[in-house]
């Protein structure tokens, strides 16, 4: 989802914001920039020490300018406003103009985007916001760096004011808090607001520009009425049906969005967080309804990622596929070629694949082909995730524990982001259920342990999102929690104690489910989504299935009808081979010579199941057994 922010007009020069750029598919027409030969004639800096050096030095104002590979509208604004003489004779004599990537610098683009990609940003020498925009024709491009400029050369204490005051509400909002019970009413609070946002007429959840919500989808997909049964089964329905305009008919694989609110007009690039997330979705669907339509939906992603964005390494994806093709230096306008059948798109040229790997996106698609193939009963898919994950930790993992933002071609300067490591523990725990390797686990375990020392906030709880640099300046400085990653991390530790019943894992768990707690959010905001899911896994009793016995087929089995099965909040543990007597929380297994699988509640346990027939019954008759002991 694109996160919106307020956007700030420069030092008292009102500027008309366009539409937000990367969110209209109108702008498709435009060409990506790095087929386009770069960005005009402006020196760009890159993001670092050096060039925050020559604005201090040199009493210069910073050009931020945010960007990715893959947005359309970026390769516009650098052909008709960076390309411009006077622009770039302006930006090279009186600014230090730095571009930045946002996909390589997650960090900096959460701090100082103005609402997506292009954003257009003027700070201070010493990084403090002073105003910005989107998107403007080059003129009025020309006239707010002009002004602003004279304005810092003539009269610095009027930015300087406008700099402290963004500065402080900025800090304000990063630090506010609002201490908050939790309670169930927080999850009535979210069964309001999805339908609050539920689109009726369309499917999906908001207005226009429509973008597909993964995180909403999961929520819709465990959200339960009264009775028991579904409460969102019209709308996940529904929305997942009226997403599939997004989908590509030819090569499979969805959009990133629509510009308008019938899911009409795609932007085309598509991304690999996008497609992993929601290949998650339709597998859930899938298992909820057991309607083929969704596994052919995800088999076309699967198909499209195959394809299109595995690396040549042999493990790995790229992040993102160009939504345009560039021929003869020419643009091919894309409604048209992807109107096209696959030969003559084919005939005209692929559209670019940004070929970098960022750690997040990989753990993403890890934890996707590692459910589609359980699902599927594809073991090529598993095998694949597991080589990439395994090739993650051996290309990434650094000295303090933590796994770098880019496990090839990384740089000095490159950050070291949260979102990585809680996207690759929840990768190992995917992967240890899948697999019954107790490597993954450990792997978890001491992935989780280096997160929680390094990212945690001891002052007001929550892990932050980077770990700055000592001398950090401007927004860099303050310290950011992402929501839906905390969301997350708390999940993760949930299930590592339900995998080990060891309660150094819960700790860390309500830990940082208490600080989101603290964190003010509107009881209209679809972030609660992502908390109702964190709340339900700390607070309600999982699946809890334990598995023991000598590995062969008759394991195999029962583990492949485990995960063919719907059954909420699971979560599947590997007590080894069952030779000797095994312990797991206060339960005691005795030894066995065959696969055999367990309900377990704290204290009790079920009959041992050796036929797949009977997974289903057993499960139900002691979940009611240990719903009527409370």
């Amino acid at each position: 989802m694109n996160k919106r922010y307020p956007f700030f007009s420069a030092v008292f020069l009102v500027v008309v914001l366009a539409v937000t750029a990367c969110q209209s598919a109108d702008d498709n027409s435009s060409q990506l920039s790095a087929a386009s030969g770069g960005t005009g004639q402006v020196g760009w800096s890159e993001w670092n020490k050096a060039a925050f050096s020559k604005a201090a030095g040199d009493s210069k104002l910073v050009f931020l300018y945010l960007t990715t590979p893959w947005c359309v509208p970026c390769a516009e604004v650098e052909q008709e406003i960076f390309g411009s003489d006077t622009i770039a004779t302006i930006l090279n004599n009186r600014f230090v103009a730095i571009r930045v990537d946002g996909d390589r610098f997650p960090n900096v683009a959460e701090r100082y985007s103005l609402g997506g990609y292009p954003s257009c940003v003027i700070l201070t020498p010493d990084l403090r916001l002073l105003g910005g925009t989107v998107r403007v024709p080059a003129d009025s491009m020309q006239l707010l760096l002009e002004r602003v400029d004279d304005t810092w050369q003539h009269t610095p204490i009027i930015a300087e004011m406008q700099a402290v005051r963004l500065d402080s509400l900025f800090r304000q909002s990063a630090s506010a808090r609002k201490v908050q019970r939790p309670s169930d009413e927080l999850i009535r609070f979210t069964e309001r607001v999805v339908a609050h946002y539920y689109d009726s007429t369309y499917g999906g959840f908001g207005n226009q520009p429509k973008f597909p919500l993964p995180e909403v989808n999961e929520f819709a997909f465990i959200a339960t009425a009264p009775e028991g049964g579904p409460l969102f089964k019209k709308e996940i329905t529904h929305t997942l049906q009226a997403q599939q305009k997004l989908l590509d008919p030819i090569w499979g694989g969805f959009y990133r969005n629509a510009a308008f609110a019938d899911w009409s007009s795609p932007s085309h690039e598509k991304l690999l967080t996008d497609n992993a997330l929601l290949l998650s979705n339709y597998l859930d669907a899938f298992l909820f309804s057991k309607d083929s339509t969704y596994k052919e939906i995800a088999e076309k992603i699967v198909g499209y990622l195959d394809e299109f964005l595995r690396t040549d390494r042999d493990w790995g994806f790229f992040n993102s596929q160009a939504g345009v093709v560039i021929r003869n230096n020419e643009f091919i306008d894309p409604r048209s070629y992807f109107a096209r059948n696959d030969g003559d798109r084919r005939e005209l040229g692929l559209p670019a694949v940004q070929q970098e790997m960022y750690t997040a996106a990989n753990c993403y698609a890890v934890s996707a082909y590692l459910k589609a193939g359980r699902i599927f009963r594809r073991q090529n898919l598993i095998d694949y995730a597991v080589k990439t994950l395994d090739s993650l930790r051996a290309r990434g993992l650094q000295d303090d524990g933590l796994l770098l933002h880019r496990p090839i071609n990384s740089m000095p300067d490159d950050p070291i982001i949260l979102a990585d490591q809680v996207a690759a523990i929840t990768a190992h725990l995917d992967a240890y259920e899948t697999t019954g390797e107790q490597r993954y686990l450990t792997g978890a375990q001491e992935l989780s342990k280096a997160t929680y020392e390094r990212f945690q906030d001891p002052s007001l709880g929550g892990l932050n999102s980077d770990i700055a640099a000592a001398d950090a300046i401007g927004r860099m400085s303050v310290p950011i929690k992402p929501h839906a990653i905390n969301c997350a991390a708390a999940i993760n530790y949930t299930r590592m104690f339900y995998y080990t019943a060891d309660m150094n894992y819960r700790q860390p768990a309500e830990n940082i489910f208490m600080y989101l707690m603290s964190v003010p959010i509107r009881n209209d905001d679809l972030r609660l989504c992502s908390l109702s899911r964190a709340y339900l896994r700390i607070t309600r009793f999982p699946t809890k299935l334990a598995m023991l016995g000598p590995r062969g087929d008759d394991y195999n089995q029962l583990v492949n009808a485990v995960f063919s099965r719907n059954f909420p909040r699971l979560t599947l543990t590997h007590l080894g081979d069952g030779k000797t007597e095994t312990s797991y929380g206060e339960l005691k297994f005795a030894p066995t010579s065959r696969a055999q699988l367990f309900v377990c509640g704290d204290d009790t346990l079920s009959h041992p199941i050796t036929s797949v027939d009977s997974i289903e019954t057993v499960v139900h008759e002691f979940q009611i057994s240990l719903m009527n002991k409370r």
